[in-house]
C-alpha cells in the first residue's frame, strides 16, 4: 500500500495559505484545503501518474488545481 508523507513544515505551509485565502473571500480557505486532499487523494490512487521530482527518494509533485504553486 502506498502511504503519503506529509512535512510538519508542509501542513503549517498550508494552514497559512488557507488563512490568507479565506482573509481574501469566505469559504476560499475551505476550498484550497478540499483542492489539496483531493490531490492527495488521486495522488494514493495513482502514485506513479505525478511527475517525479527527485528521482533517489520517489518524491513526486503534483499541481493542486485552480490554485497557484
Amino acid at each position: 500500500m502506498t502511504r503519503l508523507r506529509v512535512a510538519p513544515e508542509a501542513e503549517e505551509e498550508l494552514a497559512a495559505a488557507a488563512e490568507w485565502y479565506e482573509a481574501r473571500r469566505a469559504g476560499l480557505g475551505v476550498e484550497l484545503v478540499a483542492s489539496i486532499d483531493g490531490a492527495f487523494e488521486e495522488i494514493l490512487a495513482a502514485p506513479l501518474s505525478c511527475a517525479t521530482w527527485r528521482r533517489d527518494r520517489r518524491i513526486g509533485r503534483r499541481s493542486s488545481g485552480d490554485f497557484p504553486t
